[in-house]
């Protein structure tokens, strides 16, 4: 559950509308796992709690653009 400021961040409007060659993947990592979003395949995979879904814990440290993690994203979807 999301508190009030975070739903408002959430849904503040993008400055640009993304496309099918614009927009980026995402994670959302829990204590029960983590699951990924595939930009290119609009695919969606749970990894359940492990070392892999682990690393996803420490990827906003670990990549310093979007691409990078895009592009990490992309390969377990490959």
């Amino acid at each position: 559950m999301y508190d009030l400021a975070t739903i408002r961040r959430i849904n503040q409007p993008k400055l640009a509308a993304e496309t099918e060659t614009t927009r980026h993947c995402s994670f959302v990592a829990s204590s029960m796992g983590t699951v990924l979003h595939s930009a290119k395949q609009r695919s969606t995979c749970f990894l359940s709690a492990g070392p892999r879904a682990e690393l996803f814990r420490t990827l906003r440290l670990a990549t310093s653009t979007p691409a990078q993690l895009d592009k990490l994203i992309e390969s377990y979807f490959s």
